[in-house]
């Protein structure tokens, strides 16, 4: 039995209306790092606000979206996000939404994959596009 761990390896960069994926790059990674990757509309910000929970024991005014940022979004920038999140002392959890080969992999960190039914996802997609569009009821 071979024990060698094959990690996965980035093997592109995402650069869109929403990803810079190159943020990655330069991240730092810590022994108690957690990443939640999921695509768009599977439970993200449900799974972030479960595990700051846990993490910080409840507190009901948690800022989930600064606790625990979307590490890949263009907005802010990499020189104003990056420096943000390199700062905090807390165990950082960060989101993604980038497939593994536009992720840096670490094995120090931990990771948390979540996957929803397809079909779940373009009715939550669709409902929400509608919800956003100017002059449509909500």
């Amino acid at each position: 039995m071979n024990d060698t761990i094959t990690w996965p390896t980035k093997s592109r960069e995402m650069h869109n209306h929403h990803f810079d994926s190159t943020i990655w790059n330069d991240l730092h990674f810590r022994d108690d790092d957690i990443v939640i990757a999921t695509y768009a509309k599977s439970g993200t910000t449900w799974m972030q606000q479960i595990v700051a929970q846990m993490l910080f024991g409840g507190d009901p005014s948690l800022a989930v979206a600064e606790m625990s940022p979307w590490l890949d979004l263009r907005v802010p920038p990499k020189a104003i996000k990056l420096p943000a999140v390199e700062a905090q002392t807390h165990r950082r959890v960060l989101k993604t939404h980038l497939p593994v080969d536009a992720l840096v992999f670490s094995p120090r960190a931990k990771y948390l994959y979540i996957a929803r039914d397809g079909r779940d996802v373009v009715w939550s997609m669709t409902t929400t596009s509608t919800l956003t569009q100017p002059g449509m009821p909500p």
